[in-house]
């Protein structure tokens, strides 16, 4: 005998199946990697888990998301940007709305598609690991309250109090003027100012 739903199971179950399509986050792994566009092609990890009519419970793979943007931190015209490997692991962030024509356009913009929170609305965010990797080996860069820059996690790799003495150190050095025989007195050349450091700076740690 088959029985009729109650009319709470029905939106319960109705609820739950527009829920399948609203995505917030997810970690996946880096396929691909466009290092001229910034972004990447990313399997999701998490597989997606459901009751079939028989109510038995199905976990498939979810399907790889292409052209998902990396969000590398930076403003003010400065930004930081580090590799991207295949197989790296990052945070996919859905947006609560199409992305399509902002990424195409920028600024203001109306949408002009309806969905929400889709997974071809990913952003990803390099750097999420699980706990079984939270031990990654990886050379890593740390910033400590001592004003340290640390690679590798253990040498020190500069001290700002370092760099300025070598900058005042280098603005206070003279060259002196070796003149030829009988060319008369020694002049002293006056010191040159060191400019602003200005450029691309890559650490490597070890």
């Amino acid at each position: 005998m088959t029985r009729t739903p109650t009319m709470a199971a029905v939106i319960q179950n109705a609820i739950a199946a527009k829920l399948r399509t609203v995505r917030v986050m997810v970690p996946a792994e880096v396929v691909a990697y466009d290092a001229a566009t910034c972004q990447i092609s990313a399997q999701p990890w998490i597989l997606e888990a459901y009751n079939d009519e028989e109510g038995d419970r199905v976990a498939e793979r979810l399907p790889v998301i292409p052209h998902v943007p990396v969000v590398f931190p930076g403003s003010g015209g400065v930004r930081v940007r580090f590799p991207i490997g295949v197989g790296d692991t990052v945070m996919l962030v859905m947006s609560s709305q199409s992305l399509d024509l902002w990424l195409a356009r920028g600024g203001e913009v109306d949408p002009e598609e309806d969905r929400r929170g889709a997974l071809v609305d990913a952003v990803a965010i390099p750097g999420l690991l699980s706990f079984a990797d939270a031990g990654d080996a990886s050379p890593m860069i740390e910033f400590t309250t001592d004003g340290k820059i640390n690679a590798g996690g253990s040498q020190a790799l500069a001290l700002k109090s370092d760099v300025d003495a070598l900058r005042t150190a280098f603005n206070l050095h003279t060259h002196a003027y070796i003149p030829g025989p009988g060319s008369g007195t020694v002049p002293t050349l006056p010191p040159v100012a060191a400019a602003a450091a200005t450029g691309t700076t890559i650490l490597k740690g070890g």
